[in-house]
């Protein structure tokens, strides 16, 4: 059943087209695409969703670099463009992608002192999924994100076949209690991939497990689930005003393979 789920989820898995300027994170060797800011002093790692590869991302990711002052470490999915295959399945599988975001993380915590961790659609499940292993020292950015799996399956296969999926598979509201930093959310209300109600639920699931950290939502009309231009540009906006550039903040640098 794994096998059969994992194929709706990750559609590009066991696709192997080259990326150019692919690199490889020098401690972990993790594949990646790094997007400079000329005056980035704090850094992210950002997971997209399943339907898109690195390369999709690129417009998104250059903006935002550019206008929230911050280097931004792109990560994919073992068996997606530019990265080797994967023999997990499952929730193994799910817990291989979490690890190398936490990794990333982990790694550019040595170089900036403000790390944050970003994802758009299915990437927020191993964004959440991460807090397990790492907690970022700036906070954590999801991208229309979704409560769980089965959930989002309801909307598009419907009850019958949505119950083919395990109630804890990318459970991101079980995951929220794990997550012990401050979350900026945001959501089209003009997206019918993954409903804004997915990502409410979520945020009452976080707001109950913050620990006194900040949980800010937000929503827009004009919004679908495309990581368009006006998409970036808002998304730049709340996180300049949610996390003000701190002047002192140290970037050394990054190392790649």
């Amino acid at each position: 059943m794994d096998c059969v789920v994992d194929r709706f989820v990750y559609p590009l898995k066991n696709t192997s087209s080259p990326i150019p300027q692919m690199r490889r994170l020098l401690s972990s060797d993790l594949p990646c695409l790094f997007h400079a800011s000329p005056r980035g002093r704090r850094a992210a790692v950002f997971l997209h969703g399943n339907s898109c590869t690195l390369a999709d991302v690129g417009p998104f990711v250059d903006y935002f670099a550019v206008y929230a002052n911050c280097d931004v470490v792109c990560m994919t999915y073992p068996g997606y463009p530019g990265t080797d295959r994967s023999c997990l399945r499952g929730s193994a599988y799910d817990e291989e992608v979490a690890m190398s975001v936490a990794l990333a993380a982990r790694e550019l915590s040595s170089k900036y002192s403000h790390v944050y961790v970003m994802a758009h659609s299915l990437g927020c499940a191993a964004a959440l999924r991460s807090m397990l292993h790492f907690t970022p020292s700036g906070g954590l950015v999801l991208l229309s994100p979704f409560k769980s799996l089965r959930s989002a399956a309801r909307h598009h296969f419907g009850d019958l076949l949505a119950r083919l999926v395990p109630e804890s598979r990318m459970n991101n509201v079980e995951q929220a209690r794990y997550t012990n930093c401050d979350v900026l959310m945001l959501h089209g209300l003009q997206d019918d991939v993954v409903l804004p109600n997915e990502s409410l639920t979520l945020q009452a699931a976080l707001h109950e497990h913050s620990h006194g950290r900040r949980v800010n939502y937000h929503t827009f009309a004009e919004l679908d689930h495309c990581l368009s231009p006006d998409y970036a540009m808002k998304c730049c906006t709340l996180f300049n005003i949610m996390w003000p550039i701190d002047p002192a903040a140290r970037k050394l640098n990054l190392q790649f393979r």
